[in-house]
């Protein structure tokens, strides 16, 4: 059967296709290791054809950066308790970040946004929860990069190596020593809920939420 002649049905090359290639490679890789030169080989085709779709590396890692943000969950605001959202939130937050190596992580945590429509449509989420929770206009924008801030270490301290922190003097540095060997190997996870919890905590003090009720049986002293 002979060829038909002319340009393919589909095109063999789009944005989505050189983002989610290029998504795949920063997971699986080093950020070194990683070019416009390694992905256009492999999608088989040459570098050139790239800036067909993309104008170059910080509109690929800001398009890789749009993977990650689509898999936040912001489905509990407006529809869980204020704190329950926030967790779903900042814990999908930190997952999202870690299927990246930790080169890639670094990189996109601090590349700026320019023109990116999810980012700011995941930030204006947030705000507006913060604020109807009735925190004070001064204290949401530090709260939010606090909560990024613990999101993106907590990011790179899951794909770390395992022993990176290990002590290497024992005698000098015992009870760091005893604290790290007498561990029960879930560091990490308890590292995160640790930090959620302190960070909803400072974020419950700075909204004055009231103290829950007395339950029933139960009495209060007064002075």
């Amino acid at each position: 059967m002979a060829r038909r002649s002319g340009r393919p049905s589909t095109a063999l090359l789009s944005r989505d296709g050189i983002v989610d290639c290029a998504y795949r490679l920063m997971r699986e890789e080093p950020l070194d290791r990683v070019s416009l030169a390694r992905i256009a080989a492999e999608l088989g085709v040459r570098t050139p054809s790239l800036y067909n779709h993309v104008d170059g590396w910080d509109e690929l890692l800001n398009g890789v950066r749009g993977r990650v943000i689509e898999q936040f969950d912001l489905s509990g605001f407006g529809h869980q308790p204020w704190r329950a959202a926030f967790e779903r939130w900042i814990r999908s937050y930190i997952d999202a970040f870690a299927t990246l190596h930790p080169t890639a992580c670094a990189a996109i945590a601090v590349l700026p946004m320019k023109a990116h429509p999810a980012a700011m449509a995941m930030y204006e989420v947030v705000c507006t929860a913060m604020l109807e929770q009735g925190l004070p206009d001064d204290d949401v924008l530090p709260m939010l990069v606090a909560i990024e801030s613990f999101a993106i270490g907590s990011a790179l301290d899951l794909r770390a190596p395992d022993l990176y922190t290990a002590p290497d003097a024992p005698d000098r540095y015992p009870n760091y020593y005893r604290l790290f060997t007498d561990g029960d190997g879930n560091r990490r996870e308890r590292s995160v809920a640790a930090g959620v919890e302190a960070l909803l905590d400072e974020l419950a003090i700075r909204l004055e939420q009231p103290e829950p009720a007395a339950t029933a049986g139960t009495t209060r002293e007064t002075s």
